[in-house]
């Protein structure tokens, strides 16, 4: 009995480690999401700036339409980038959301079949 209770014990503190790491990869994740967030913040304060120079530094229009353009294409692969990263990183979210639901599930399932034991044992 003594180790049945053991490997219960033992089941019990490996179910704990495999939900703290769930619990620290989602907040990686999280963390993650924050940072992008940061990031697109950054380019759009940066894109003020970079088009308020353009126009600045532009001596005609033509000049001015020329510098955008080349300006926008640049802006449009980082943006693609930035995509790229925020819909990887919403994949890893909702695994991450995913796989704590199936724990949260085995767990359950197997708490009450040992509940379901012990009684059948007292009888």
């Amino acid at each position: 009995h003594s180790r049945e209770k053991l490997l219960s014990n033992l089941q019990k503190d490996k179910q704990k480690l495999v939900d703290q790491n769930r619990e620290l990869y989602g907040e990686k994740a999280h963390a993650t999401t924050r940072l992008l967030e940061a990031e697109t913040e950054l380019i759009e304060w940066k894109d003020r700036a970079k088009r308020a120079e353009i126009y600045e530094t532009s001596t005609n229009e033509q000049q001015y339409y020329a510098a955008v353009k080349q300006y926008n294409g640049d802006l449009q692969a980082l943006l693609r980038g930035l995509m790229t990263k925020e819909k990887d990183n919403r994949c890893k979210v909702k695994r991450v959301e995913r796989e704590r639901d199936e724990a949260g599930q085995a767990q359950q399932t197997a708490n009450e079949r040992a509940e379901r034991l012990e009684k059948e044992e007292e009888r």
